[in-house]
């Protein structure tokens, strides 16, 4: 399939209208599942590998999600069959799904030749030539990658920021204005509309563009940094602030928007701060650059090398566009003019290292400097402008179902900004989507640590890290994050969450102790802290501060299903409280009917107060839900032998055996298997009856 084919196919199914606001909202966090690690390109031997097998062996490859094994080996079939234009099409997009944007930038080159209309090649060519600075060619490139809502929106910002770039902001604007479509492109135009106005200087019009985009969407993290730092810089900080503030309220506690209100609310304000991001430090090895020369584009040698290195890029020694874009964004977060010149004044900021913007003190300074408290504009040139909107772009397309088309865009917008933070975010959280942890901890490396979305990206990491199983590593990093900065409140979340999922009851209890401390008053977003707690508690078996901390997320959010299933087969397994147990389980069936374990609750309730019947009808539903739970299938074994059905009892048992129970379970279903249950009269019957511990449901 050519790539441009496939291509549209995946954006035509990628929920269109549904993800356009999320386009530019807060990366989702997508929980990390194991994988095996991709081999390397490099390692893969090819000696002796036939054209067929390495075509296969890319297949096989790309089946696995492994992008750059499969381009290795989609090249090697090409250098045996260099005509082949569907070998050249494979490796192109391999090679584009994979990061390696340079070199499929090359492909993209011989795609063209026997195919001019294609549409994913034409994209790639337009994007990287607005990176070197060829904006009229990438415009030219762009017109020709355009067929359907997506690339016809995407087609039309990235050529407004390439007329943005040649310093065309009116022309830019007009072509965005030009764009119809559906409704939800409206946010997008008066964004990026917002953004380049704002980057030309016309302030008033900038702000009323992005007052329209927030007005759309005042939940849309981008638009909410955009408007709010316009007003910041053009009006007052106490507006900024009151539009920072209601996002909070939304959604408490982004980095974020938590560094925007710092920076504008008075010291003396007597607000909660965050923990301060300490400012960035050489690393060994790189020493402080030379404070007595002015670096530019076409210069080369040891000092541009140094300063490549200060940056974190990959040095050549050639100060190009990269290191243009990258001094470009080094000086418009430090709030000196966003030139893309290591002058003297950049080159002092730098050796202090890249710490939170700071306000430019000179009167005389240029337009893009900003006054005292101000936060600076978040886009300073077109090529950071072009990777806003691909990131914006590819982040909802990977939450959406569109996996391929989101990895290209968030691929492309990192070529274009190889710091963009939100889209290596986005890059890793895709990642984790698709089961491939390994993978994401390779980009939230790549988040500088004096970033002030740092500490989230290593939490997350952490997360991924367990899932490939180096659990005690993930654990001694929230430890390590946690002893930086004890008031971390998301990060010993995350440590208690990994505790319990390891079954460190005791440990986790105390975790969770401490981050209920942290809280101070909690409100209804705080009821999982609870929940979790008590679970920990009644694993432990600490009964009664567990009641009481299920009690407390049930007044936190009443009748919230988990916590109903919780408390009420707890007491139902006790004995007690017996009529108030089975109508709390029964309500979270209510909300839940298709939560395997809380019907299988409601079936064990049943079970345990002698309705034998009922517990069977409720147990085989269960087992429908989730047909591999070993608990569900040995409480239907046990319904089963009750009511007389001995042979599908054992049936269920010798499942539920082979379906690799927890470990204090295991001897109990052997010791079924070999005599069954004992007669109810017995005075056995009630330990051999004893159910594992409950399931929390899928919100534990």
């Amino acid at each position: 399939m050519k790539s441009s084919s496939r291509f549209r196919a995946v954006a035509a199914g990628a929920a269109v209208v549904a993800c356009a606001v999320a386009a530019i909202a807060v990366p989702a966090s997508a929980t990390a599942q194991g994988s095996q690690p991709p081999v390397a390109s490099g390692a893969i031997d090819l000696s002796g590998v036939t054209a067929s097998g390495s075509y296969l062996a890319a297949r096989h490859a790309g089946r696995q999600q492994d992008a750059l094994a499969a381009a290795t080996y989609y090249r090697a079939a090409l250098r045996r069959d260099p005509k082949n234009t569907e070998l050249l099409d494979r490796a192109f997009v391999s090679l584009l799904i994979g990061g390696e944007v340079g070199e499929a930038v090359k492909f993209a080159e011989r795609v063209v030749q026997t195919s001019k209309t294609d549409r994913a090649a034409r994209l790639v060519l337009g994007v990287h030539d607005l990176k070197v600075g060829h904006f009229a060619v990438a415009r030219r490139n762009l017109s020709q990658s355009v067929r359907g809502p997506i690339t016809d929106l995407t087609a039309a910002l990235l050529s407004a920021w390439s007329q943005a770039g040649a310093g065309d902001a009116k022309g830019a604007v007009a072509t965005i204005d030009r764009l119809t479509g559906p409704e939800w492109y409206g946010i997008f135009k008066d964004l990026h509309a917002g953004l380049i106005l704002d980057a030309a200087g016309d302030a008033r019009e900038a702000g009323k563009r992005f007052e329209r985009a927030y007005k759309m969407d005042s939940s849309a993290l981008r638009v909410v940094e955009a408007y709010g730092g316009w007003l910041s810089r053009n009006r007052s900080a106490e507006e900024a602030l009151a539009v920072f503030v209601a996002f909070d309220k939304v959604l408490p506690r982004h980095p974020l928007i938590a560094s925007a209100m710092r920076k504008l609310r008075p010291a003396d304000a007597g607000a909660p701060k965050p923990a301060e991001v300490k400012p960035a430090e050489a690393k060994p090895g790189v020493p402080q650059l030379a404070a007595d020369r002015s670096l530019s584009r076409g210069m080369s040698g040891a000092d541009v090398t140094a300063l490549q290195n200060r940056l974190g890029l990959s040095a050549d020694g050639r100060y190009g566009a990269q290191t243009v874009t990258a001094i470009r964004e080094f000086q418009s977060r430090n709030g000196l003019k966003a030139d893309g010149i290591a002058d003297a004044k950049t080159i002092a900021r730098l050796n202090e290292g890249d710490a939170a913007p700071r306000a430019a003190t000179a009167k005389n300074d240029t337009k893009s400097d900003t006054k005292a408290g101000a936060i600076p504009m978040m886009v300073a040139n077109a090529q950071a402008g072009a990777a806003e909107a691909l990131y914006g772009l590819g982040a909802s397309l990977g939450r959406r179902g569109g996996e391929d088309l989101g990895l290209v865009y968030l691929q492309l917008s990192l070529h274009l900004a190889p710091q963009h933070e939100l889209a290596l975010l986005s890059l890793a959280d895709l990642y984790e989507a698709m089961k491939k942890p390994d993978m994401a901890i390779k980009v939230y490396d790549r988040i500088p640590h004096n970033s002030v979305l740092y500490r989230n990206a290593a939490i997350q990491m952490a997360a991924d890290l367990d899932a490939l199983e180096r659990s005690e590593e993930a654990q001694k990093r929230l430890e390590e994050l946690i002893k930086d900065d004890p008031k971390d409140l998301e990060a010993t979340l995350a440590l208690g969450n990994l505790l319990r999922g390891h079954k460190k009851f005791a440990e986790c209890g105390d975790i969770y102790s401490k981050a209920i401390d942290l809280i101070g008053t909690p409100d209804k977003a705080h009821w999982t802290v609870f929940y979790f707690r008590g679970i920990c508690y009644e694993r432990a078996k600490q009964w009664q501060k567990a009641e009481a901390d299920l009690k407390k997320a049930l007044a936190l959010f009443p009748d919230q299903p988990h916590v109903l299933n919780y408390l009420g087969y707890s007491w139902i397994d006790q004995g007690v409280n017996l009529d108030q147990g089975m109508e709390m389980i029964r309500k979270a069936v209510a909300q839940r009917p298709d939560d395997g374990y809380i019907v299988d609750s409601l079936g064990w309730a049943y079970y345990r107060v002698g309705n034998y019947e009922e517990a069977t009808k409720e147990l085989e539903r269960a087992i429908g839900l989730k047909p591999e739970d070993p608990t569900i299938n040995d409480h239907l074994g046990d319904a089963y032998w009750r009511i007389g059905r001995k042979l599908e009892a054992t049936f269920q048992w010798n499942h539920a055996r082979d379906l690799k129970p927890d470990p204090e379970e295991l001897p109990k279903i052997l010791e079924k298997l070999r005599v069954g249950l004992p007669d109810e009269t017995s005075s056995q019957a009630n330990s051999a009856d004893k159910p594992a511990a409950p399931k929390p449901g899928n919100g534990g």
